[in-house]
């Protein structure tokens, strides 16, 4: 990371790599640094270039995502978008995310209307259109702070998953769907969400993890986990494409299992983590 011109570099984390061609890849990441060890501060960058020694032996192929905030994750690149997700150590105690374009440094905050917590995990786009493709989670619940959405380095579902378009000419975003878990503990995709009474908590928290496209389909890795339950969440493969209205819908739900977490996902394989008693380990799961 001394390529940065930061040195004392303490840990690196890599997501969201993105093929362009047999020369040129793209990802995106944080990094933490020895003399914040006495805090949860973390920086993020990007990284454009091959994967050979050499190539990563180039300064210039790394480059800072600069934004304002103790703690910044970059999850996800393609093209000249990147997701972000920020936030603070210190109040106001809350979390945002933005698409930061790497060409000129600009960040547009995603925002749900009507929620007060938005993420973003994966962002992907087809053919080079205007168009993206984001998903995340949103939930009501304005306590969770960026430490708790990250704790113990695994993403804890925390309200609704969501996929929706951005267009980056207009620099607006369309209307989201909504991925649901219903009474059968069935994922909806809808462009509402089941209301319910005040205080009456979700039974089933969702959260979109990763998001790519397969055979004409767009294909998310989505993580559920029980309110009242301890543990890891449970994985799924989703595959969804859009109707002729144009909306989202969900063609096939593929559950990757208990203990099970979907990470990432691109073409037919999903990884992420998986518990074995106490131990935490690595998968790749292919669908066929």
């Amino acid at each position: 990371m001394e390529y940065l011109g930061t040195t004392g570099v303490k840990s690196t984390s890599l997501y969201g790599p993105n093929y362009i061609n047999a020369n040129l890849y793209q990802m995106c990441g944080v990094y933490t640094l020895e003399s914040d060890n006495t805090t949860s501060k973390n920086y993020a960058f990007y990284y454009s270039g091959g994967i050979t020694s050499n190539d990563i032996a180039i300064s210039s192929n790394y480059h800072p995502i600069n934004l304002s905030y103790d703690v910044i994750y970059a999850h996800s690149i393609i093209n000249n978008l990147c997701v972000v997700n920020c936030g603070n150590i210190t109040p106001p105690l809350t979390i945002y995310s933005y698409i930061y374009n790497i060409t000129n440094n600009n960040a547009i905050q995603i925002s749900i209307s009507g929620y007060r917590i938005t993420t973003a995990y994966g962002i992907y786009n087809i053919d080079n259109s205007f168009i993206y493709t984001i998903v995340g989670g949103c939930s009501h619940d304005e306590y969770q702070t960026i430490e708790t959405i990250y704790q113990n380095s695994i993403k804890h579902p925390y309200g609704y998953g969501y996929i929706m378009d951005y267009d980056c000419e207009k620099e607006i975003f369309l209307s989201p769907t909504f991925l649901y878990v219903n009474s059968d503990g069935i994922i909806i995709a809808d462009s509402t969400v089941p209301i319910l009474p005040n205080n009456t908590p979700i039974d089933i928290f969702i959260h979109v993890q990763g998001i790519g496209y397969y055979n004409n389909m767009y294909i998310l890795s989505v993580d559920t986990v029980s309110n009242t339950g301890s543990g890891i969440s449970t994985g799924y493969f989703i595959v969804m494409n859009k109707n002729s209205e144009g909306k989202f819908i969900i063609k096939n739900r593929i559950k990757i299992g208990d203990n099970y977490t979907a990470n990432s996902v691109a073409n037919n394989v999903v990884c992420g983590i998986y518990r074995v008693e106490e131990s935490l380990l690595p998968y790749e799961a292919i669908i066929e």
